[in-house]
């Protein structure tokens, strides 16, 4: 069957604002927004914020603003009225707050609305009560210089709305989120959030960064965070605050975004901050990030969404590139600086005075000292190079390898393995610093009782400073000292015992050697 064609219509005013309330107001919080950012592009610098039952019964925001006459009072609730846009061109290069016009005559239209302003140079204010959208009352009124809306019983003309909010706290927790960025995001502004006659937090104006963070979001959060200094590149600039390297936290919500003064959701700053803390993060833990990015109005595109709360970048690569740079830089920085020593010098007790004559006898002694000789490897001889070929070729000896087994290493976490042939380890040292103080006689008994599976905790064969802490396939001894831990080759240490008697009895003289094996 087919349809008739359908009568085509002017939606009325009234359910028009409805709409674009729906878009415009989602919840509580939306209004307590749309009214903040009205207060600061009227250029106060003390916004008082009051709200009851998460907003949904009582949201009042007076601001010390510029106020508005009766005139413009009025010509603020008619739909698309606004004072920070004239042509399409500044739509592609906002720099105000709110630019649509939306705000006020959508929220009149869906709550008890009232309505005061006053300018500087008028003697009375003018008050304006509104009920659903049908404007009931205007009349003048004595108040300071500044603005006041009083929204009350909100959803009162769309009660189908009320059902889809949430409970008062978590309604109350999303205005509260608001006003704490929108305090941290502008540090000449003094904001106070009083809820249910409540002080919720005040900010202070011309506060540092992180003493803003601190006050704002809890001392415990600023003590984690270390201060990122202004970058620049080209027309963009970021300052802020990051995470220190070793702290993290369980969830992503400390990561904030600030672009030209504006919280926003921005994908560039999330994978920027993800991709910069990747090597100093454990695996499900997250970084925190308070970054204030100020960028051209003309490459940012706030036109994406009523709440204003998305913004798209002209160039979205770029400017990930530069906030990854600049916090990479600052996280290695902080990393070097906190693994270099320091050694502080005590200032109370002065520096005594330097006697020249004494320094000039010390560097003339210093001069007089003769350089060490250096003397020249000993050449062994051929009868007894043929010596050490008949041992090797009965076993008493093991031959040097051609390629030496990594596995056979004797040497603390830091220093190399030392080798069986290994001509640069001076006599009586192994593995270098791991065990520069282990006599033979010492090192000898401990390799053979640890090859024999004979080594227990405080065994016999214990060396001084060290604790047997156990044998891994009678392979490897594994030792504790006062600075590290120590892995020992059992047959690394057996091979340098050898290798280390035969060197005495080469010194000593041949027959000795050959008699004592």
């Amino acid at each position: 069957m087919k349809k008739t064609p359908p009568e085509i219509r002017i939606l009325s005013e009234d359910v028009a604002n409805k709409i674009a309330a729906g878009e415009v107001v989602e919840r509580p919080a939306a209004v307590a927004k749309e009214l903040l950012e009205n207060s600061i592009d009227a250029g106060a610098t003390r916004i008082d914020i009051e709200f009851k039952n998460g907003g949904k019964s009582f949201v009042k925001v007076m601001d010390d603003g510029c106020g508005m006459t009766r005139e413009q009072t009025l010509m603020s609730l008619e739909p698309h009225a606004t004072s920070k846009i004239s042509t399409p061109e500044d739509l592609f290069k906002i720099s105000s707050y709110g630019f649509r016009g939306e705000a006020i005559p959508s929220i009149a239209s869906v709550s008890k609305f009232c309505l005061r302003s006053r300018p500087a140079e008028q003697p009375a204010g003018t008050q304006v009560d509104i009920y659903a959208g049908e404007v009931k009352s205007v009349r003048e009124c004595g108040m300071p210089e500044g603005t006041e809306i009083v929204v009350e019983n909100l959803f009162c003309s769309v009660p189908a709305r009320r059902k889809f909010l949430k409970s008062d706290n978590v309604e109350a927790s999303h205005i509260v989120k608001l006003c704490r960025l929108y305090a941290l995001a502008l540090p000449h502004l003094a904001i106070t959030l009083i809820e249910n006659s409540r002080v919720v937090f005040r900010s202070e104006r011309n506060l540092g960064v992180l003493e803003r963070i601190g006050r704002i979001f809890g001392g415990e959060i600023g003590s984690k965070l270390i201060e990122l200094g202004e970058c620049r590149l080209g027309d963009m600039k970021i300052c802020g605050a990051i995470l220190k390297p070793g702290e993290s936290f369980a969830t992503s919500r400390n990561i904030c975004a600030f672009i030209n003064a504006r919280p926003v959701d921005c994908r560039a700053v999330y994978s920027a901050i993800k991709e910069s803390y990747a090597q100093y993060l454990p695996k499900g833990r997250f970084a925190a990030a308070f970054l204030f990015i100020e960028l051209n109005p003309s490459a940012v595109d706030v036109n994406v969404h009523p709440a204003k709360r998305e913004v798209r970048l002209k160039n979205e690569f770029e400017v990930r590139n530069f906030i990854m740079d600049s916090v990479s830089k600052k996280l290695s920085a902080y990393t070097l600086a906190a693994n270099r020593p320091s050694f502080k010098l005590d200032e109370s007790e002065p520096e005594p005075p330097i006697d020249a004559a004494a320094a000039a006898a010390l560097r003339q002694r210093m001069h007089s000292i003769p350089a060490p000789a250096v003397f020249p490897p000993k050449r062994v001889s051929p009868e007894i190079s043929a010596a050490l070929d008949a041992l090797c070729d009965k076993g008493i000896f093991p031959k040097k390898k051609a390629q030496p087994d990594k596995a056979d290493a004797f040497a603390e976490s830091s220093s190399q393995s030392s080798s069986s042939g290994d001509s640069d380890n001076p006599p009586g040292q192994i593995g270098r610093r791991a065990v520069e103080n282990v006599e033979l006689k010492e090192l000898s008994s401990l390799a053979e009782n640890v090859a024999g599976g004979k080594l227990v905790q405080n065994g016999s064969a214990n060396i001084s400073g060290w604790r047997y802490v156990g044998c891994v396939h009678k392979k490897y001894a594994v030792f504790e000292t006062q600075k590290s831990m120590v892995l020992m080759s059992v047959t690394s240490a057996l091979r340098r015992v050898h290798y280390q008697r035969a060197m005495d009895s080469l010194h000593s003289g041949g027959g000795r050697f050959l008699s004592a094996y």
